[in-house]
């Protein structure tokens, strides 16, 4: 690329990762301090679309897809900016290339790197996504959501020791990762999943992903979330190693059955505990007491009725298995409309994953300690 381009709004936009953005008419004192925040990530996003169109121009046959934010679903400052490529004639379910701006955390110099470490394929209401390798981009993204993850977007402002970085990967590591190796696969399964809705989707999850009350396997929904519309959704995370099944497809359709099983299952049955556990988990999570107040009606209007027909839900799946074999998109399909036709629930969405290992996630983890 022979164009020249001001990088200065992409290095002080770095300046503000890991911050949280409020309206400047919310912001009191700081009404100043929030409007250059936005500034500076609007130019930052606005230099960065510039370089991807000039990219775009180089890259025969390839064009952009829609640039991410400057800021994340709880308003805080991303560690970076990414857009996707995708080819002539691909639909959303064909993988593309994708091309991110980052800060080195050693040299503290703006880089800007195009790399498929994520395959991105959609179906309809479904996602696959494939994650050929552990990469600095994943690696940013567990970083930069961790801590929200764990407690929800309230630790970002609470100013709790335990809420900080450095104790909640230690809490993680050293306390919330169980021995039992299926239990293991299933909570790193669960982390990942956590991770890649907040990265791929337009929902927002509003629990955290710690048990508030101890240190074991959460009792209630995995996740809740709502959608732009302040629909609810509730999901369900299944993981596994391959196993006696031969390809990523299979292992996928059982853990996503054997999710939606477990839901159909809880859901058509009188717990009010269920309830009450979803609501304090959005109570502990969310920061704004507005936002707060309504999930928690929209929850306590969804407990109501002990009927899965009525509820939303995305089901999701992950393989730790070698790339031999990757999912399959029209058998995803498939699936996806056997369960959509057997009315068990209202709205449907499917997450498949695929990844070669879920030790390399727990080694990065540990490297955090």
């Amino acid at each position: 690329m022979t164009k020249k381009f001001n990088y200065k709004p992409l290095i002080e936009y770095t300046n503000y990762e890991g911050k949280k953005y409020v309206k400047p008419e919310k912001a009191g004192d700081l009404k100043e301090d929030m409007e250059l925040f936005r500034k500076n990530g609007q130019n930052a996003r606005k230099v960065f679309t510039e370089i991807a169109k000039a990219l775009e121009e180089k890259t025969d046959g390839f064009h952009l897809q829609k640039v991410s934010s400057w800021m994340n679903q709880a308003q805080i400052a991303r560690p970076y900016l990414w857009v996707f490529l995708r080819q002539d004639g691909d639909s959303e379910s064909e993988s593309g290339i994708a091309l991110r701006v980052f800060k080195n955390e050693k040299t503290k110099k703006i880089g800007i790197s195009l790399e498929v470490s994520f395959v991105e394929r959609k179906i309809g209401e479904s996602i696959i996504l494939e994650i050929h390798n552990l990469g600095d981009e994943l690696k940013d993204k567990i970083k930069e959501q961790l801590v929200e993850i764990c407690h929800g977007e309230y630790a970002l402002v609470s100013g709790l020791n335990y809420h900080s970085f450095n104790e909640t990967v230690k809490e993680l590591v050293n306390h919330r990762i169980p021995s039992n190796i299926n239990r293991k696969v299933g909570v790193i399964g669960e982390l990942l999943l956590n991770v890649l809705i907040r990265e791929f989707t337009d929902i927002k999850i509003v629990s955290p992903f710690f048990n508030l009350e101890e240190r074991n396997v959460k009792k209630g929904f995995d996740i809740i979330a709502v959608d732009p519309n302040k629909d609810l959704w509730i999901i369900e995370s299944k993981a596994g190693e391959l196993g006696k099944l031969k390809t990523s497809t299979e292992k996928v359709r059982e853990r996503i059955n054997t999710a939606k099983r477990d839901l159909d299952t809880r859901l058509n049955m009188h717990n009010s505990q269920l309830w009450l556990n979803a609501v304090n988990s959005v109570r502990s999570a969310l920061d704004d007491t507005s936002e707060k107040n309504t999930i928690v009606n929209i929850l306590n209007k969804n407990s109501n009725s002990c009927l899965s027909n009525d509820k939303n839900v995305i089901l999701g799946g992950t393989v730790f298995c070698i790339f031999n074999s990757t999912i399959d998109s029209i058998e995803l399909r498939k699936l996806y409309n056997s369960i959509l036709s057997s009315n068990k629930f209202s709205k449907l969405k499917l997450i498949a994953i695929q990844k070669q290992t879920y030790q390399a996630i727990i080694d990065f983890l540990v490297t955090l300690v």
